[in-house]
């Protein structure tokens, strides 16, 4: 079904509906807060990094004291330092509003990405739609994290809106922007390079399978390569291969079996209320399959395969082009043809043949089908968004919290090492965690953001103690001690977060810590409790954590298993079955170690 009108009206006309449609889902979360939405603590201390050294790249960030390599794509940072310089604006406000900008950008790079591959507007403006209202489309790009995820995800579409007309129909400007879009999304964020490759190469084998279409492409891979490698190549000559060695154990790679289980998923949830978009997408698929364009329905199984830990957000582009191509090739037409057959038969066949001739008899008549279609949005919608956003990830860092940490960074020694208790239970949403650094100023021993470029397996390592410690429902001071002598965890200080969001408990344990002897309380406000442990560290900060690639450590093995290794090697028993296990598991692949987490 072909929609008829002016090119530029038509055009323009998609993309302010689904501008406005996005809109409408993300601004209640940016009227909430005055903070950037989750994390961005990393990036924000990154973009300060770059502004230091006077736009060089630097060798390492100061994020968490650790001497992090700096070898994340910087294209997100320049981009940030850049906009806070010329707009005389703080970089943390910046962080709050270009994801957002960003994100909507995305919207009008997936409407001309579809109509890039499909003939029918409506098929264009329909995927618009609903790329713009699917949660997932904008849940971890206009977050502060989204200044590099959601620049990427942009520059990806941008490059694949053009890669079609570039394989038909090459030239050398078509050639320049469309790697140049790519090299951007590959200095932006990795994954949503890997997307931009890895769905480049399925257009070209569905779309640009001659010898012109193989050349340009050549060609193609040979600019990316170019175009990126100022970044790369100084970072290779700096570090070596070492932290992307490290950042890769990170990315969430499993089997062909569990990524397409995956993908099911994804387009058929479980909750009744969500199965109208599996329905609709299923449409689409089947409809593409009749007129033989394989790249959209092996476009999604690809996602969930080739970049599965940022899967349900790239997914919802080709899940948007089903979805449009349903709409457009099968329900709409079917729907008019019923319209007008019903037309037909009562009275109303000059609507039939005049659209324009709409009548209030007519649309008395076809009134009840729209108010109840209005009726069923106005229903479903709000369960629809709310069933698709993952709990808590976008919230925000309150003002009573952010004064707190400002407190800690003038009142505390700046060499303190901090334990850092928050209600939220997953890491990749405890936004406490990420920002203590930045805004205490002072070291957090179970951060894990920004670890993924340090070896060891360090970043994998905090999170499975982050998970344990979650997971003991610890309530009281000894039961602290007790955990944190057993993983050696050194720290001086305590941090417990009075946090309104999240869903773990601390009143129980911050009441035990206030009453403890071996704690000094140093501060107790709205915002949370400050404490310094008496004694000083358990054991030294940074020291290695007793705990495996596969989160086991000899605490989560049998009684007998304890007692025997404590029995042979007494205080080392920990790290004596440490050394054991990790032979073991050194026979693993590296994308294995972390799935669970």
């Amino acid at each position: 079904m072909k929609v008829r009108g002016p090119v530029w009206l038509l055009s323009a006309g998609s993309v302010a509906i689904g501008l406005a449609v996005g809109l409408v889902a993300r601004l209640p979360f940016f009227l909430a807060s005055d903070f950037p939405l989750n994390d961005g603590a990393l990036f924000l201390q990154m973009s300060r990094d770059i502004l230091s050294a006077h736009f060089a790249l630097p060798p390492h960030t100061t994020y968490n004291f650790e001497g992090i390599p700096f070898a994340y794509p910087p294209l997100g940072f320049y981009v940030a330092a850049l906009s806070s310089l010329l707009l005389g604006v703080d970089l943390t406000q910046v962080l709050r509003y270009l994801p957002l900008v960003v994100n909507l950008l995305t919207i009008g790079a997936v409407y001309l990405l579809a109509r890039s591959l499909f003939d029918s507007r409506l098929a264009a403006l329909v995927a618009t739609i609903a790329f713009a209202g699917a949660p997932r489309g904008y849940e971890w790009l206009i977050m502060g994290g989204g200044l590099t995820r959601g620049l990427g995800f942009l520059c990806a579409l941008a490059a694949l809106a053009q890669a079609r007309g570039m394989l038909e129909r090459p030239s050398v400007a078509r050639l320049l922007g469309c790697a140049g879009c790519a090299a951007l999304a590959v200095l932006a964020h990795l994954e949503m390079g890997l997307f931009v490759v890895y769905s480049f190469a399925l257009l070209l084998l569905v779309h640009g399978r001659t010898r012109r279409g193989i050349a340009i492409s050549v060609l193609w891979a040979l600019c990316l390569v170019v175009f990126t490698a100022p970044w790369w190549g100084v970072v290779l000559h700096r570090h070596g291969p070492a932290p992307y060695l490290a950042a890769s154990a990170t990315a969430g790679w499993y089997s062909l079996e569990e990524s397409l289980e995956d993908a099911v998923r994804f387009v058929f949830p479980s909750e009744p209320v969500l199965a109208a978009q599996g329905a609709l997408a299923t449409i689409g698929w089947l409809a593409c399959l009749l007129r033989r364009d394989l790249l959209v329905p092996l476009w999604l199984p690809l996602v969930f395969i080739g970049t599965p830990r940022s899967a349900p957000t790239e997914a919802t582009v080709p899940w948007a082009l089903l979805v449009g191509s349903g709409v457009a090739e099968v329900v709409a037409p079917g729907l008019l043809a019923l319209a007008r057959a019903e037309l037909w038969a009562r009275w109303d066949l000059a609507l039939v043949a005049r659209p324009q001739a709409i009548t209030a008899r007519s649309l008395y008549t076809l009134g009840p089908g729209l108010v109840g279609a209005v009726l069923l949005g106005i229903l479903a919608v709000p369960h629809w968004r709310e069933l698709q956003l993952s709990r808590g990830t976008l919230d925000a860092m309150t003002p009573a919290e952010r004064q707190t940490l400002a407190w800690i960074a003038q009142h505390t020694p700046p060499g303190s090492t901090f334990l850092v208790l928050s209600p939220k239970r997953g890491w990749e949403e405890d936004y406490v965690l990420e920002w203590f650094p930045v805004l205490a100023q002072r070291k957090s021993v179970l951060t894990p953001q920004g670890a993924e470029w340090l070896p060891d397996y360090v970043h994998g390592r905090r999170i499975c103690l982050h998970s344990h410690l979650k997971d003991e429902h610890l309530s009281d001071a000894q039961a602290l001690e007790d955990w944190a002598q057993r993983y050696q965890l050194g720290f001086s200080h305590v941090y417990v977060s009075r946090s309104p969001h999240g869903s773990v408990d601390l009143e129980p344990i911050r009441a035990s810590l206030l009453a403890s002897e071996a704690y000094q309380v140093l501060l107790d406000s709205p915002g949370g409790t400050v404490l310094a442990r008496r004694g000083g560290p358990i054991a030294q900060p940074g020291a290695p954590l007793p705990i495996a690639p596969d989160c086991r450590s000899l605490f989560t093995e049998t009684p007998e298993i304890q007692a025997e290794f404590f029995a042979r090697y007494g205080a080392d028993a920990p790290w004596a079955w440490l050394a054991e296990h990790e032979r073991e598991v050194a026979q693993l692949p590296r994308w294995q170690l972390w799935r669970k987490y």
